[in-house]
């Protein structure tokens, strides 16, 4: 029994206070939620969660440590609660909120230890099962809460169009230019003459995880405080090696992106009615069931697979989800890199490809030449995957549909062969290889292709890049034995277009990664958050009118329960300000 080793009521203590502190630094530490009624209900099932889980850590650490001998059980105590705060808390590694929690969780647990030091402990006995069951009370309500217990309120609108965003990670404004005038990207300049398109400012030192979330949710990484893929090491390792799939399914069941807030742009538009998938997302957790269908960044290919391996059945399969009625089109679209096509392969690597995707490997004693071919394999059927899975649920979707479709090969490319694109001279191996780059976006505007052709004739279509590629050479400090030869610490310009039944063409267009929500809002007549940084594009919308004469606005995508105001209203209090004529 736990009272032969250890004190109830430390042991209950240091759970709760521990349990607590967590759950606090996770929701208002980084910044991702205010003090409003959900967060706390956040608070309370996030808390009841922990403390099942921190429970059972101090008693198994308490009973290990007494079986060896040892007198004092405050040093278990503190050194799981220290652990426990270090490997779970916010943050990444690299940051001081770690080691804030995991300082004050170790002070927690040791006070906990003093607390009853000279009490007696009649009864204390059934506090640890009482705190056992609150957890596992907490668990069932956590993932059976309604689903919008977390979100914020939206008045329904009445859609008038399909919306489809492609998101092309890595796509260069002057690479663009340069394909466009070679002719090699014809659907993504037919988009471009009937729509308005140009240079996409982005943040600087550049890092995708947290542009695509900026993309997302109209606000700045400081504001948003998403840490895409940050778990720590070992769970992190668990997640991606073969074995770790249940508990990567246990994890994404719980249902971690309605902890999130700001909200994203599919959860915007699931609130405001219309249907919505959102295919390769750099998600913290794991996908969200909310959307028809939803992939996050890590359900693709990996170079290091065989290349006959599909990612079903994976240690990658948790990160993606599909409604039943698209189990079919999710299973045919899971093609691994063997199955597909010789003609497909040749449009990307020109002749003699499948000679040269014999020599692909990842292994760590592969030449660098091979680790690129490893990594163009792997991303080029990653693409492919999501772009036909992404046909079929435009194909099937009943109107109005919100589709999110994310293609990452142009940044992958860019990154192992920038050397090319320098004018340098191949690796071995490489020789024939020139071309590849400019290939490969003839490859994905072929894609683009695909994805128009499925899509409704009125649709709203986005195309978006988070950042452009810097051709310069590597900076200082990268490793000299990585494959890799671009880099994007300082990227450029990306490119950003749009087109629509009611937006007018307009060329060479500048605007930021921070006006992408903001501007799709306005387009779909939807109340937008007065703290976005971002900008409305006024040439996507009304040329000539100033935002504040047309544009209704909400407080805060923060303040989920707050009164939204109506256009009337809204009319009203910008007239007594003086920003809008009588």
């Amino acid at each position: 029994m736990i009272r032969d080793f250890c004190s109830p009521q430390a042991l209950s203590l240091t759970a709760v206070w521990v349990s607590m502190w967590m759950a606090f630094s996770h929701l208002f530490l980084k910044g991702s939620l205010v003090l409003d009624g959900s967060s706390w209900l956040a608070l309370g099932w996030l808390s009841a969660v922990l403390l099942l889980g921190v429970t059972l850590a101090l008693w198994l650490a308490t009973k290990v440590y007494v079986r060896f001998g040892g007198d004092d059980v405050a040093v278990p105590l503190v050194m799981v609660s220290a652990a426990l705060g270090w490997f779970a808390g916010p943050g990444d590694e690299t940051s001081g909120d770690r080691l804030v929690v995991a300082a004050v969780a170790s002070l927690l647990a040791f006070s906990a230890s003093r607390w009853d030091q000279g009490r007696g402990r009649r009864g204390g006995e059934r506090l640890p099962l009482a705190l056992v069951l609150v957890g596992a009370l907490g668990l069932v309500g956590w993932r059976y809460a309604p689903s919008d217990w977390a979100s914020w309120s939206l008045p329904q609108a009445e859609p008038d169009h399909d919306v489809l965003v492609i998101g092309l990670d890595g796509l260069d404004w002057a690479l663009f230019q340069r394909y466009q005038e070679e002719g090699r990207i014809p659907a993504l300049s037919a988009l471009a003459e009937r729509g308005v398109v140009g240079p996409m400012r982005t943040f600087q030192p550049t890092s995708s995880p947290f542009i695509w979330n900026s993309i997302y949710t109209g606000y700045t990484p400081a504001q948003h405080r998403r840490r895409p893929r940050s778990l720590p090491g070992p769970g992190r390792l668990l997640l991606e090696r073969r074995g770790g799939e249940p508990l990567a399914r246990a994890l994404a069941a719980l249902r971690p992106s309605e902890l999130r807030a700001p909200q994203d742009m599919w959860s915007v538009l699931g609130a405001a009615g219309y249907s919505t998938a959102a295919l390769g997302t750099w998600e913290r957790g794991g996908p969200d069931t909310r959307n028809r269908a939803s992939l996050t960044e890590m359900a693709e290919y990996a170079p290091e697979w065989p290349p006959g391996k599909r990612l079903i059945g994976s240690e990658r399969s948790w990160a993606m989800w599909v409604q039943p009625e698209l189990a079919v089109a999710i299973s045919a679209s899971d093609r691994s890199p063997s199955e597909l096509s010789e003609s497909l392969w040749t449009s990307v690597l020109g002749d003699g490809a499948t000679r040269r995707l014999s020599t692909a490997s990842y292994d760590l004693d592969a030449s660098f030449a091979s680790k690129r071919l490893a990594r163009l394999r792997a991303i080029t059927a990653s693409d492919r995957m999501r772009t036909s899975l992404a046909v079929d649920v435009l194909e099937q979707c009943e109107s109005p549909c919100f589709t999110f479709v994310y293609l990452r090969g142009l940044d992958v490319l860019q990154h192992s062969y920038a050397h090319l694109l320098r004018g340098e001279a191949p690796d071995p191996g490489e020789e024939g290889l020139e071309e590849v780059v400019a290939r490969y976006h003839s490859y994905v505007d072929g894609l683009v292709s695909e994805l128009l052709d499925a899509a409704s004739a009125d649709v709203v279509v986005w195309v978006v890049s988070d950042h452009g590629l810097d051709l310069g050479e590597r900076p200082e400090g990268k490793r000299a034995s990585s494959y890799k030869t671009g880099f994007h610490d300082f990227a450029p310009d990306g490119v950003w277009m749009t087109a629509g039944p009611s937006v007018d063409p307009a060329p060479d267009v500048g605007a930021h990664v921070l006006d992408v929500m903001p501007t799709l809002l306005s387009q779909l007549s939807l109340p937008m958050p007065a703290d976005f940084e971002g900008r409305v594009i006024r040439e996507v919308t009304e040329p000539g009118q100033t935002v504040d004469h047309w544009i209704d606005r909400r407080p805060t995508l923060y303040d989920r329960g707050a009164p939204s105001l109506s256009n009337d209203q809204l009319d009203d209090q910008l007239k007594a300000l003086g920003y809008v004529d009588e």
